[in-house]
């Protein structure tokens, strides 16, 4: 609630308090990991605002946001810049109530943002398939199925921790895909559908999945561990396990559906699987990279470089 203050648009005069009450107001009740990743980097802003002897956020405009993209650009990788810019993005516009002060992560990294040139591991389901099998056999089922629900629907591994199986299995069955809701980055998943294709393998790991599904919530994860126990012990025992088969981080799943996808999609490899280079057409290219940025949970066709490699220009 504003307390009538003239600075920062009524929500209070110090910068950080004030940013801090907009955020809440904004998220309410609920998204409660979205609203601390805000909060840790509202840090870094109020840090350069007060560098710059800017106390009240209604003084920020497009040209600071800039100037500030660069500084955080020369001082961290360029995922974690393009959060903290976006995050920047979020505090103006919940202090402001509009945006028409706000800056386009992509175009201010585009130069920066590293395209995939080279397959990604995984992308050979028979060295996923042998991983998991290696996972079963050692005591971790659970995670052997986690793996192979983030290869077959480039789900994150939250996703994949969270989603309903039941209702997944369901969708798959009647639709040929299923709706990803549950773990979804920034919550989009109250919101907004995202409908992954399954094909015969993929709803086969689902009705394998069912067999460890909780009858609470119909996911992976164990009563007697949280959420976020569950993601540690996956990438733990993924850490132990991948180098065998020849596959990388769990990241690399994703990047291997999104190929997969894309040859789909277009008839052609991915520029990834391809040195680098383009063999589809343009229309192609960008038809596919439509589709694939809505199937793997981001926003812009932009940010399908890293996964496919380097598009139609």
């Amino acid at each position: 609630m504003k307390c009538g203050s003239e600075k920062n648009n009524g929500w209070g005069t110090p910068l950080i308090w004030a940013c801090l009450q907009a955020l809440k107001h904004r998220y309410g009740k609920g998204c409660y990991a979205t609203l601390a990743t805000h909060k840790a980097h509202l840090t870094h802003f109020a840090k350069y605002l007060k560098a710059h002897n800017i106390n009240d956020i209604m003084r920020v405009s497009v040209e600071v946001l800039l100037a500030y993209a660069t500084c955080v650009q020369e001082k961290h990788s360029n995922n974690y810049a393009r959060n903290l810019i976006s995050s920047a993005n979020i505090i103006v516009e919940s202090v402001r109530g509009d945006r028409k002060v706000r800056l386009d992560p992509s175009e201010v990294l585009a130069r920066r943002q590293s395209a995939r040139k080279d397959a990604p591991a995984g992308l050979n389901l028979d060295d996923v398939n042998r991983a998991a099998e290696s996972l079963t056999e050692n005591g971790y089922p659970r995670i052997a199925v986690l793996i192979l629900l983030i290869r077959h629907f480039g789900m994150r591994l939250k996703e994949g921790c969270l989603i309903d199986l039941r209702v997944a299995l369901r969708q798959a069955k009647k639709h040929g895909k299923i709706d990803v809701r549950r773990g979804t980055k920034g919550g989009r998943g109250r919101t907004i559908e995202r409908w992954v294709p399954a094909t015969e393998q993929a709803i086969e790991v689902l009705v394998q999945a069912q067999a460890f599904s909780s009858k609470e919530t119909g996911s992976l994860i164990p009563s007697d561990m949280s959420s976020v126990e569950f993601m540690r012990l996956a990438k733990r025992v993924w850490r132990k396990v991948r180098k065998e088969f020849g596959l990388s981080k769990i990241h690399d799943l994703r990047s291997a559906f999104a190929c997969d996808r894309y040859k789909q999609l277009t008839g052609h490899d991915a520029p990834a699987c391809h040195r680098g280079n383009l063999s589809a057409t343009k229309e192609q290219d960008r038809k596919a990279r439509d589709v694939i940025v809505k199937e793997i949970g981001h926003g812009s066709r932009g940010r399908m470089a890293p996964y496919v490699g380097r598009g139609a220009r």
